[in-house]
């Protein structure tokens, strides 16, 4: 509703301008293009336990619309995916090629572990359904230190734009890699 409101006013104060310069001033164009261009990250986060609803909550700062479950990942808990470009699991996710398959289908698009390793993830299969992966570094002592990764994370998606084929990044920080 905010968005419609904003474009509603750049529109009506740049109409004057327009009309009266037969053209819009650059900054409006570009004002348009980001408002128009912003969208919440979608995201759904199993297995989540209370302390860390707490510290992703606060990490969030109401940027994304977040789902949390307690329950973990799997056939029974995969409608709660529909509908996300992102799911955040843990290390207890066991996500297997017929999970991705399934993610795919319903928009997954990323998949962020709160974990160092990805053991619990068929890496292959993500590679060939096109869903990339990011885990945390081992550096990761705490859950606020998790959270606001993971909260990271998901800022990064969502204000780039990212090419089709995508190589492993590394964090200058430490703080998070993955196949991006």
């Amino acid at each position: 509703m905010i968005e419609i409101f904003i474009k509603m006013f750049y529109i009506t104060f740049y109409y004057a301008w327009l009309h009266l310069n037969k053209a819009w001033p650059p900054l409006a164009l570009e004002l348009l293009r980001i408002n128009s261009s912003y969208q919440r990250m979608k995201a759904v986060i199993y297995n989540v336990k209370t302390p860390e609803k707490e510290k992703l909550s606060l990490a969030n700062k109401k940027r994304h619309d977040l789902t949390m479950i307690s329950n973990e990942l799997n056939i029974k808990t995969l409608l709660y995916a529909q509908g996300k470009k992102v799911v955040v699991i843990s290390s207890y996710d066991i996500v297997d090629e017929a999970l991705l398959r399934n993610l795919k289908q319903l928009g997954v698009e990323k998949i962020i572990t709160r974990s160092s390793l990805t053991t619990h993830i068929d890496l292959k299969a993500a590679q060939e359904w096109g869903i990339r992966i990011a885990h945390l570094s081992p550096k990761q002592d705490s859950l606020e230190k998790m959270a606001n990764t993971v909260i990271e994370r998901l800022n990064y998606w969502e204000e780039r734009a990212e090419p089709e084929n995508t190589v492993p990044l590394t964090s200058n920080s430490g703080e998070l890699k993955g196949l991006d």
